[in-house]
């Protein structure tokens, strides 16, 4: 990969060129943030999203509306499905469509979010698919993310990011199972979907992924190349730039449409913690896809580590909540009311591995494969119908699956409640996210194999 300088137009700079090549303002939008900076913001706005609405962070949830909406644009009748009925009730909202539900405010918003900070930075460009089997990897990763989702009961966001701050076992339980996932796609990825890697002659040049930003590319000869940075002038794009600032206005009028014209401040706050989302997610290249994969095909684990952080820091936010719902009650199922809590049990661990593997050979997770979007990358363009239709076939056949698992809806096990209370929960949390980045880092420090 080369890292491309622009080099400015000659003739006398506009107010935007002008602060288009103030240092402030490549340190922000044009340079990569660290990880950790994408880790903090991260759970800061996923703990103002729950504060302010009593939500926690989801995405998939959404695209299983989708795909049951475009089902019923095909004659179908998913308001008839038992599992809008048992599980997912908010389906049946009268008068719910995609420009009103809360999810799919979040989940359109963090694809707009992307796109704002890809323009701004003039750093868009289409990635087209490469080969048959990237599009084939690309159709079986959303199918099985989809589907994984629904059986396991959230995705990286909804039960992991926000599960395990909210010291729900499901989190946990998820969080070990996808790397088994992820194991998994890694062995495809490589041996199905890209071919052997070729012998490197030194350490310098072993097998590596790309930058967190973008996904591997199945198909591409020689198996997954490891990225040379240099630094190469490259005449500036004038567009983009502009484009991006007229973006970001309409972004905001779509918010204040929401809050200020339909006075419906709780869809503006969800749109804007969408975009928000988007544009962090998209500056620090934070990819949980890589986060997972890195370990098992690179050894790297930087961005693990920051997942780690994340964790640690939303912990610290959302546990505050729990706590101060729990003082106000004397209960611990007031403070189980708050963050992302879910059923645990065998399906979790089925649908974490189905879900890993699918995160793995698409190139994205549910927040990836919405952020790729957003950048220009065709591959995930291909991955987003595909996801939502396994999500919309995980809840068609719900009966089926929820019988066949022993599904229980009431299996939440919140750990302060297991555990003897908040301080034994606490400490058997920080020690557990502690005992994952010690991992994490003994692991990108062993000797080499090769």
């Amino acid at each position: 990969m080369t890292d491309q300088v622009a080099v400015p137009q000659s003739g006398n700079p506009s107010l935007l060129a002008s602060m288009r090549h103030s240092q402030v303002f490549k340190d922000v939008f044009v340079q990569p943030w660290s990880y950790v900076t994408g880790a903090v913001l991260l759970a800061v706005f996923a703990d103002v999203l729950l504060e302010a609405t009593g939500r926690p962070w989801g995405v998939t949830s959404a695209l299983t509306f989708w795909g049951a909406w475009a089902w019923g644009l095909v004659g179908g009748d998913p308001h008839s499905w038992a599992y809008f009925h048992e599980f997912a009730k908010g389906f049946n909202t009268p008068g719910l469509t995609i420009l009103n539900d809360t999810g799919s405010l979040i989940d359109i918003g963090l694809i707009f979010g992307a796109l704002t900070a890809t323009l701004l930075a003039s750093q868009f460009k289409i990635k087209p698919i490469k080969s048959g089997r990237q599009a084939a990897a690309a159709i079986l990763g959303g199918l099985l993310m989809g589907f994984g989702a629904r059986v396991s009961f959230g995705c990286n966001i909804g039960a992991l990011f926000s599960g395990i701050p909210a010291m729900s076992l499901h989190g946990w339980v998820f969080m070990i199972f996808i790397f088994f996932g992820a194991m998994i796609g890694s062995k495809l990825l490589v041996g199905v979907f890209i071919g052997a890697p070729k012998a490197a002659a030194s350490t310098s040049a072993a097998i590596a992924t790309p930058a967190a930003s973008a996904p591997a590319t199945p198909g591409a000869p020689g198996g997954i190349k490891r990225i040379q940075r240099t630094r190469v002038a490259k005449k500036e794009n004038l567009i983009q730039f502009p484009i991006g600032v007229g973006l970001v206005i309409v972004l905001g009028i779509v918010g204040w449409i929401y809050g200020g014209v339909m006075k419906a401040p709780m869809l503006a706050i969800f749109w804007c913690v969408g975009v928000a989302f988007g544009f962090i997610l998209q500056r620090a290249r934070f990819c949980f896809t890589a986060a997972l994969r890195d370990p098992c095909l690179t050894g790297g684990t930087s961005l693990t580590k920051a997942v780690v952080i994340a964790l640690a820091v939303s912990t610290v936010l959302i546990s505050a909540l729990q706590l101060g719902a729990y003082v106000k009650t004397g209960t611990f199922e007031a403070a189980m009311k708050i963050g992302g809590m879910a059923p645990v049990g065998i399906w979790t661990a089925i649908g974490a591995v189905m879900f890993g593997i699918g995160a793995v050979i698409s190139g994205g997770c549910a927040s990836g494969t919405l952020m790729r979007v957003g950048e220009g990358f065709v591959q995930q363009w291909l991955v987003l119908p595909f996801f939502c239709i396994g999500s919309a076939l995980g809840a068609a056949t719900w009966p089926i699956w929820r019988d066949l698992l022993g599904v229980d809806l009431k299996a939440v096990v919140y750990l302060p409640n297991v555990l003897g209370g908040f301080v034994p929960a606490l400490i058997v949390q920080f020690v557990l996210l502690a005992a994952v980045w010690l991992l994490a880092d003994w692991w990108s420090k062993r000797p080499s194999k090769a």
